[in-house]
């Protein structure tokens, strides 16, 4: 495939990667982890599409260069060639497409192919929550010296147990933001009471202690939460609001009650203790919509869900807390 790139230039979408490289030869399986890792995000289908459709893919690939080898003509076989013509995709015409995957998920499957989150940072999908909470920043640490308090939004990312020159047990933490990644460490006697799992948001306060002489300023972990957990005991309200569109007809005001039902499906789907009020915003003011009272459980999946519409829809959904 890089060979047939370099030679005739960029695949230019399916049918033109399955014309011109035996995917056979390459496999399901490579294939497979290519789409994980965003290979092929320039086809503009979305990864859990793409995977979805591996096997016909390989199996119309395999079946196009054994007839052409044969010298018999196929269902694509007369389509152009030139480096820069254009190739109908054919075989995107009657793919089976399944809902697409949490935008967490797509960038922890990047980690574990790749070792860095590729495409995005996981940590961007909670700005409301570090413009919130955070009082400093992972990479910023050591100019706070002789401050503590200091509380980080993160991702954990590793974590192991070591044992220090004399014996003791000690647990190392790996944390990042879409900028750095810090280190920390635990003694046994400091350890969590329930580790957050891997991959998951965290919130992460440091103690910086001075240095002195030779010895630089050291950064001490002086708790760790999941971000979910921290987020619960602290917000009381959210606010969700909908940019409205003023006499809005045809399409836009179909897209526009499309995104209110599913705000509301949403919300009736996470029932909890954080009341939620929405709101449809105009250009010069808004108007609050009779939500009963209603709570919902400020998740992690409730806020993703609430955010997939923006990215389903395009309808301007914006959350904020209170």
């Amino acid at each position: 495939m890089i060979d047939e790139r370099k030679a005739h230039g960029p695949f230019r979408n399916l049918t033109d990667l399955a014309k011109r490289a035996n995917l056979h030869k390459a496999g399901k399986k490579t294939l497979e982890l290519l789409v994980q890792a965003g290979a092929l995000d320039a086809f503009k289908l979305t990864r859990e599409t793409l995977l979805a459709n591996i096997g016909e893919l390989v199996k119309s690939s395999e079946s196009f260069h054994n007839a052409k080898a044969a010298g018999q003509a196929l269902l694509f076989d007369d389509e152009p060639t030139a480096e820069n013509a254009e190739v109908e995709d054919i075989f995107a015409q009657n793919l089976h497409q399944p809902p697409p995957a949490r935008a967490n998920e797509v960038l922890i499957n990047e980690r574990k192919l790749l070792g860095v989150f590729l495409s995005s940072h996981p940590i961007e999908l909670y700005k409301e929550d570090v413009a919130r909470f955070a009082n400093a920043q992972l990479g910023d640490l050591l100019s706070h010296a002789g401050k503590s308090g200091l509380v980080t939004v993160g991702i954990l990312v590793d974590f192991f147990e070591r044992r220090t020159r004399e014996g003791k047990k000690m647990l190392v933490l790996r944390i990042e933001d879409q900028n750095v990644q810090v280190s920390p460490a635990l003694f046994e006697n400091e350890y969590p009471k329930e580790m957050p799992p891997l991959y998951a948001p965290v919130v992460a306060v440091f103690k910086v202690v001075k240095g002195f002489g030779d010895f630089p300023p050291r950064v001490r972990l002086e708790s760790l939460s999941t971000l979910e957990a921290y987020r619960k005991g602290r917000i009381k309200g959210l606010n969700i609001s909908l940019e409205a569109v003023a006499g809005a007809n045809g399409d836009k005001a179909a897209l526009q009650m499309q995104a209110l039902q599913g705000i509301k499906e949403i919300v009736g789907r996470f029932p909890g203790a954080t009341k939620v009020n929405v709101a449809l915003k105009y250009q010069n003011g808004k108007l609050t919509l009779n939500t009963n009272g209603c709570s919902v459980d400020l998740c992690n999946d409730f806020l993703q869900q609430i955010r997939d519409i923006n990215s389903q829809l395009a309808s301007g959904v914006a959350i904020s807390y209170q």
